[in-house]
């Protein structure tokens, strides 16, 4: 089934940029903290004399370089906020269709007849591609970024921009198209039943 897989590869692809995102995070912040703390040893007298002080806040310094530079080059925060978010919406979408919730828990509006999962699967397939999409999008922006100073935490594609800044706007547009749908049954519903007085008139 093309949701399990594709939300097996957004999860893959999430654990990924979380152990890079945290991983390498919590050692520029660790060497962040330790090299003023080496550098304020070597000012004392017995700091003169341990040379590796020096070497070691030099390693430290040029490490968290580093390290911000490979995080801004490959745009770690930007992938794990854009794959966290994209996995939790798939994971919602499919406890909402298992759950015949909000835009599933709905009848027939013609007959009231009740709608199984089978005849509610088409219009899952569609939301379920539609955050694929919005991914899509998102990877293609990242990838077109380039050298542009988006910073990691604004350059979540298309998703971001439409969430802010690292938030993911899946479920506004979501309710946009709910609402739209059920504008257009009552319009439907409308128009198979008219008002009483209409039909007395004629």
């Amino acid at each position: 089934m093309r949701y399990i897989r594709r939300m097996l590869k957004v999860k893959h692809d999430k654990d990924y940029y979380t152990g890079a995102h945290y991983g390498l995070g919590t050692a520029v912040t660790t060497c962040g903290i330790l090299v003023p703390a080496l550098l304020s040893l070597q000012q004392t007298t017995w700091g003169m004399q341990l040379p590796w002080l020096w070497w070691c806040s030099w390693s430290m310094s040029l490490s968290v370089g580093l390290l911000q530079a490979y995080m801004k080059l490959f745009k770690i925060e930007a992938n794990f906020l854009t794959y966290k978010a994209a996995y939790a919406a798939l994971k919602h979408e499919g406890w909402l269709f298992i759950n015949r919730s909000t835009r599933y828990s709905r009848d027939d509006p013609e007959d009231g007849s009740y709608l199984s999962h089978a005849l509610l699967y088409p219009q899952f397939a569609e939301e379920v591609e539609r955050i694929i999409q919005h991914l899509k999008r998102a990877e293609l922006d990242m990838a077109m970024a380039g050298d542009h100073h988006q910073g990691a935490a604004g350059t979540g594609g298309s998703i971001a921009r439409r969430g802010g800044a690292g938030r993911v706007s899946f479920g506004s547009e979501t309710r946009r198209r709910s609402v739209e749908r059920r504008q257009q049954r009552s319009a439907a519903s409308t128009s198979h039943h008219p008002p009483a007085s209409a039909s007395a008139d004629i």
